[in-house]
């Protein structure tokens, strides 16, 4: 039996509800350590804040620990810029081969799909080298699937530059 690439699909999801964390977080109370932390920004200083609303956002590191001294600021606006819908963060990057095989001699197709293992947590905002390079990372770890599994490759490199990309 052989099994041969049909065709392969690139896919952009979005995670619905990404952990934040490592931006920071929204919290109505600062402790004394993190006030002196360098890490909290009063967003009543920045703007009227709504009755439902954290008055203060702590970064998860502080400039000092990233090595950048506006770190602080950046994901606090990153936060903000994602509240607005203006930052879709975060969505995962994987690649599909729809394989076909057949058991009777090629009077009839079965399909199924193989694939890689992803890469989670880009943001929207990333440039598009390094969603390119992810991309690649993405397929060559489909096509060492798809050579554990048997597959024929020697057409992977035409499948892959035609392949049609998915965002959902």
């Amino acid at each position: 039996m052989t099994i041969k690439i049909d065709h392969i699909v690139i896919h952009h999801e979005t995670d619905c509800c990404p952990d934040l964390s490592e931006l920071g977080k929204y919290t109505s109370h600062v402790t004394d350590d993190e006030r002196e932390s360098g890490r909290v920004i009063d967003r009543a200083e920045e703007g009227p804040v709504g009755s439902h609303e954290h008055r203060y956002f702590v970064a998860a590191m502080s400039g000092d620990e990233t090595g950048n001294p506006d770190s602080v600021r950046q994901d606090y606006a990153r936060m903000e810029a994602y509240n607005r819908g203006e930052l879709s963060m975060y969505y995962g990057i994987y690649a599909v081969a729809v394989v076909k095989y057949s058991n009777d001699g090629g009077r009839t197709w079965r399909m199924e799909s193989l694939k890689s293992g992803g890469i989670w947590v880009i943001a929207s905002d990333w440039d598009s080298d390094s969603i390119g390079a992810i991309e690649q990372e993405e397929l060559d770890d489909l096509r060492d699937h798809l050579i554990t599994f048997g597959a024929v490759t020697s057409d992977f490199d035409e499948h892959a530059k035609h392949a049609q990309h998915v965002r959902e």
